[in-house]
């Protein structure tokens, strides 16, 4: 089972910013989500992950690893542009 963790404080900016909550992430299908490296950040790996959750929407997720955990960093529904990209079928 993948163990995710984040800073409750960023899930309520993140809320307000996105009107997603950090907690869909526990949701996502992570067997079949696309993800990529995402460019060093202040000496920290980060990732972009890509994937669908039970309510139909697809999902952008930012997170770096922390031992055993993901560690969110941000979450947005997608646009237009990913579902193109990354339609159910791809992942």
């Amino acid at each position: 089972m993948v163990a995710f963790e984040w800073d409750e404080r960023k899930n309520e900016v993140n809320w307000r910013k996105h009107g997603v909550s950090f907690e869909i992430v526990e949701r996502i299908d992570w067997d079949n989500v696309y993800y990529r490296d995402d460019l060093d950040h202040e000496g920290e790996d980060r990732y972009v992950a890509y994937g669908y959750a039970p309510d139909g929407f697809g999902y952008v997720i930012a997170f770096t690893f922390r031992q055993e955990a993901r560690r969110i960093i941000s979450v947005r529904r997608f646009a237009k542009g990913d579902y193109r990209r990354y339609p159910p079928a791809a992942l």
